[in-house]
């Protein structure tokens, strides 16, 4: 189903707001609008514009160590621009314009590289000779905060060249671009082993370029990547009726020597090369294929810096187009981003026709690929996409005219999501918060969760103010924290979890529970006028007798405040009871129907109960395990008669003096001639 969307017009002003108050930290310099689309998979930041109200188009990326670089073409003016983030993406500053200062004519075609702090940049222009292209190169070695003047690396003689490429490694500087001046479009190169101060062809000559393929028909290179010494260059060759094969040239020496080209494709229709990267020793490529009817895309990669190269995969299959690719790969992770229309075009004509992005990666270097997925959800057309990551974030930039159909811009959206201000959650506690555990030994465990991840090494919890030796168990989007504690005495626990997430937003969180007392009472076949010693969690009658279910026929209680009917009666099985509760202030005969049985009751130790005792008898509990003589506890209350339980008495009531020790557990008839108030405490 198609999400909808939603698209807002953000001034400046309301970014602000926006970094106060939603936490979408997201900023451009000046006072320019930005589209948000809130359409996104899981995981993935919004759609972010770059480049409103400017007409802009074909944007090319690097990124290392938080800074993301951007060159892209305005077609405002017809030059290429620069931008940058150097907080992986949350703000965008130095919308500078880099090409054609002082002339009129158009800058095409920016590429970017990047080494450290050094960026090169190459464009083709036609300022020297118009309207014939040539390829201009500028560097900066400051981030981006300065330039260099620009300058043209190219012959300047009067044939195009035009399309160009760049790479680096150090101090190496590569850049590949199709040139005409032999006739047909061909391949040739130039590099500079001082990080762009000088030029040559590979082989010392100084100011010279050179000329890598030598075929009758037009060789275009499409991408060019370097990993240390080895140069790899990924081009297409078309023939005759338009036909186009992609190819590969290698250089294992730094540009000095070129190994044989290679056909890559092996498609008897027609194949167009959409990138190359190099990661270390593996070389990946992408491209268009035909073969089997309709526009799809081929991965093939070489484990050995191209020397072999494995069979080619199919990365989609779908009846629409899936066109304009990039890919990116850091160690063994690899990720290409492209177009499709799979979502708005049926080949009946009777749809849009509009592109959307779709990506698809890999986790064991291009061995397998998980599902294609969906990457924009907007009108009209998302295309041109171009791919930068590291180990922590993929960075995708692309061309889009949703915002009214024919403007334009530069979008931008990134994975993991910005992270805002939010610290990590805590889920499923256990025990759960306010809870009561009837057993000593207890496990303490509690889930840290964050989108952006939690940070292991910043996880402590502790119990009862001591830190403990945790177990951080991985989980989707961070950790199951738990601790065998052992055991633990009656009373409240105190549990405190504390963590960051990986944009150092902290949780520090508290919760409590409480580890129920445990107390036996034995009881006699037949009457038994017992108490409660602890106080209940839940004073339902099957709760607090749940231990001896099925065991006894039924419970008592003399109300002393309803004069019409003192007695209050529950039997299990019956329809109506007028009894439903008992608690620790009650005394209750309870009736057991087998003898040996034993009443555990459970619950929290009371540090002081208040029993109302009014004029007449009473039926009271005893709620503390402290013994004491019926003077010492009942003193103060004018408690004039003390009557407990006698098993042996017909009535199994007898009276007790001052001296009679007051056991837990045990239920008493007390008199008073007057309303008072009873203290007991633990």
């Amino acid at each position: 189903m198609k999400k909808r969307r939603k698209v807002q017009k953000i001034t400046i002003v309301v970014i602000l707001t926006m970094f106060l108050t939603s936490f979408n930290q997201f900023s451009l310099s000046g006072n320019q609008t930005i589209d948000i689309v809130r359409d996104f998979p899981s995981g993935w930041s919004e759609d972010y514009s770059l480049t409103n109200p400017d007409w802009c188009n074909d944007p090319d990326i690097v990124f290392s160590d938080n800074s993301i670089h951007m060159v892209y073409f305005n077609g405002s003016n017809g030059e290429s621009y620069f931008r940058r983030s150097s907080d992986c993406g949350f703000t965008w500053n130095k919308n500078e314009m880099i090409t054609g200062i002082d002339d009129v004519y158009s800058s095409w075609a920016a590429k970017i590289a990047l080494n450290n702090t050094t960026i090169h940049v190459v464009w083709d222009d036609s300022k020297l000779q118009p309207p014939k292209r040539e390829i201009f190169y500028r560097h900066s070695i400051d981030n981006g905060e300065s330039w260099d003047l620009e300058f043209n690396i190219s012959a300047n003689d009067g044939y195009r060249s035009q399309n160009p490429s760049i790479a680096c490694s150090g101090q190496n500087a590569h850049v590949v671009w199709m040139d005409e001046r032999t006739g047909d479009f061909e391949v040739f190169y130039k590099m500079s082993n001082d990080s762009g101060i000088t030029w040559q062809d590979g082989q010392g000559n100084v100011n010279q370029d050179r000329k890598l393929t030598f075929w009758p028909g037009t060789d275009e290179p499409v991408g060019i990547a370097v990993s240390g010494n080895h140069v790899h260059i990924f081009f297409v060759k078309i023939t005759s009726g338009n036909v186009r094969r992609a190819y590969y040239l290698h250089s294992p020496d730094n540009g000095a020597t070129w190994e044989p080209e290679k056909e890559l494709s092996n498609d008897p229709l027609s194949a167009y090369a959409d990138n190359i990267i190099a990661e270390g020793s593996n070389v990946y490529v992408l491209w268009t294929g035909f073969k089997d009817g309709n526009r799809e895309k081929y991965f093939r990669r070489s484990l050995d810096n191209g020397t072999t190269w494995e069979p080619e995969i199919k990365l989609t299959n779908e009846p629409n187009w899936s066109d304009q690719a990039d890919i990116a790969a850091n160690s063994s992770h690899v990720f290409v981003t492209w177009m499709d229309d799979r979502d708005h075009y049926d080949w009946t004509g009777s749809t849009s026709g509009a592109f959307e992005l779709y990506y698809k990666e890999s986790f064991d270097g291009g061995s397998s690929w998980g599902n294609d997925t969906r990457l924009t959800y907007a009108v009209n057309n998302s295309i041109q996409p171009c791919v930068a990551m590291d180990a922590n974030c993929i960075h995708v930039a692309w061309t889009d005219n949703r915002t009214d159909g024919s403007r334009e811009q530069i979008f931008y959206k990134r994975y993991p999501d910005f992270p805002d201000t939010t610290p990590p959650s805590h889920t499923n506690e256990i025990p759960l918060p306010d809870s009561y555990k009837d057993a000593p030994g207890t496990n303490i465990s509690v889930h840290v969760t964050d989108p952006s991840g939690v940070n292991a090494s910043t996880i402590q919890l502790w119990v009862n103010g001591s830190l403990v030796p945790h177990v951080a168990a991985p989980i989707i989007d961070g950790y199951n924290v738990s601790w065998a504690s052992g055991g633990f005495n009656s009373g409240v626990v105190t549990c405190r979890i504390a963590a960051e997430d990986n944009c150092s937003n902290q949780l520090d969180y508290t919760w409590n529970f409480t580890v129920l007392a445990l107390y036996d009472i034995s009881l006699q076949e037949g009457w038994n006028l017992i108490s409660l010693p602890l106080e209940q969690v839940d004073t339902s009658i099957p709760s607090v007798l749940a231990s001896i279910d099925g065991q006894y026929e039924v419970v008592k209680y003399y109300d002393t405040t309803d004069i019409m009917d003192h007695w209050k009666t529950y039997r299990p099985g019956a329809s109506t009871h007028d009894l439903m509760d008992i608690d620790h202030t009650m005394g209750f005969w309870i009736k057991i129907t087998e003898p040996g049985v034993n009443l555990t009751v459970k619950g929290i130790i009371p540090t002081s109960t208040t029993i109302p005792l009014y004029a007449g008898w009473n039926l009271v509990g005893y709620p503390t395990q402290m013994v004491q003589t019926v003077g010492n506890a009942l003193w103060g209350t004018g408690a004039d008669r003390i009557e407990k339980f006698d098993a042996m008495n017909p009535y199994f009531i007898s009276e007790v003096g001052a001296t009679y020790i007051m056991k837990p557990g045990e239920g008493y008839w007390i008199h008073v001639p007057a309303d008072t108030v009873w203290t007991v405490n633990w």
